[in-house]
């Protein structure tokens, strides 16, 4: 192995992407408000910009950037791959379980097996039944599937690590860069040769494909140096994904499905980390748009983005907000999005914060 040293070992704090995970949280949170409160107007807003999808996607470049960069750091600094491992278990599980355990008591069912085992998005794209008098297929309904992408980040925290740390150091880009093609090329491929509707849902929730948004946050890891943080250099990357990425947004919606799914985890993928790369590049454009960003009410959400998340899902769910069908009053709504808010808080200063204090000493 060389001795040169690795491409990057900083583990440099990065103020504006807790902003950006703060929009990418809230983002979720509106593509699960129901559609009949803001009027024609807002439903046509949530079909251009599918909220949902884009939120979601910027949760997978983010987690692929700041892992990776965190790998590089330990690699470099010779610090154990254990302590990296047992500080993502202590981020990660303990609020997960025990909602699943709150779960066992108050809505018990199969889903909760897979939603433990961190099968669900597998197990969640492939449930899909026919409803002859809809002419459409539905998805069963239970308060936990929006796990599906807790579920891509697992799979991705079992097997990245494994190879940032091991891989030779002249593989890591290359490979990266395989990663994120193989992503596209199995979404083509998908198209090909499904034959049954609901196995199109794995274009949005399976592992395999979902990489890519994944491993392209790797790379801009890899590549951070040239990036240039703080500077206006990623704003010229950003252009670079956003033409390609309004191409394929433009095409998934003047297709029709399957091509359509395909072209919407390609769009998307690159859309994600068009707004990736603009936000890190914030820093030059102002101080203002800077403080946004890294302080005040979108850096709180963001830190404690990962308890919004989890339980607004199944919050909404209790209060009926998850039928789209139904007629819903801004009450309700906002109801649901308080009390998420009020729980995730609650998580966080009680829970969350005081366990990621005790990991912090697997340094």
């Amino acid at each position: 192995m060389s001795n040169e040293p690795l491409i990057q070992s900083t583990r440099t704090h990065v103020p504006p992407l807790d902003g950006l995970r703060g929009i990418a949280v809230l983002l979720v949170i509106w593509a699960h408000v129901p559609t009949n409160l803001g009027g024609s107007a807002v439903k046509l807003l949530n079909t251009v910009i599918q909220p949902g999808y884009l939120g979601v996607d910027i949760f997978f470049v983010l987690s692929g950037f700041l892992i990776t960069r965190i790998l590089l750091y330990g690699r470099c600094n010779q610090k154990s791959l254990v302590y990296f491992l047992v500080r993502r278990a202590f981020r990660i599980f303990p609020i997960y379980y025990l909602l699943i355990g709150v779960l066992i008591y108050l809505a018990p069912g199969e889903y909760l097996i897979w939603c433990a085992t961190y099968l669900s998005n597998f197990v969640f794209s492939l449930d899909y039944l026919w409803n002859a008098d809809l002419q459409r297929w539905i998805a069963p309904s239970n308060p936990m599937r929006h796990t599906w992408s807790l579920c891509v980040e697992e799979h991705f925290y079992m097997i990245w690590p494994l190879f940032i740390y091991f891989a030779p150091r002249d593989w890591l880009k290359p490979t990266t860069v395989a990663v994120v093609l193989t992503g596209m090329v199995l979404a083509v491929l998908a198209v090909v040769f499904a034959e049954e509707l609901p196995l199109y849902k794995l274009l949005y929730r399976g592992t395999p494909f979902r990489m890519t948004s994944l491993a392209l946050g790797g790379l801009f890891a890899l590549y951070e140096p040239s990036l240039g943080i703080g500077t206006s250099r990623p704003w010229r990357f950003a252009g670079a994904f956003f033409v390609p990425a309004v191409i394929f947004l433009t095409v998934a919606a003047l297709l029709e499905n399957p091509w359509t799914q395909a072209m919407k985890m390609i769009g998307f993928s690159l859309m994600s980390s068009t707004i990736f790369l603009a936000t890190i590049g914030t820093s030059c454009m102002g101080p203002k748009l800077g403080t946004v960003l890294s302080k005040g009410p979108l850096a709180y959400v963001g830190r404690i983005s990962y308890g919004v998340y989890l339980y607004h899902y199944p919050i909404f769910y209790s209060l009926g907000l998850l039928d789209h069908e139904a007629q819903h009053t801004l009450w309700t709504t906002c109801q649901g999005v308080v009390l998420t808010f009020a729980v995730a808080t609650t998580s966080y200063y009680l829970l969350e914060r005081p366990i990621l204090r005790y990991a912090s000493r697997y340094r």
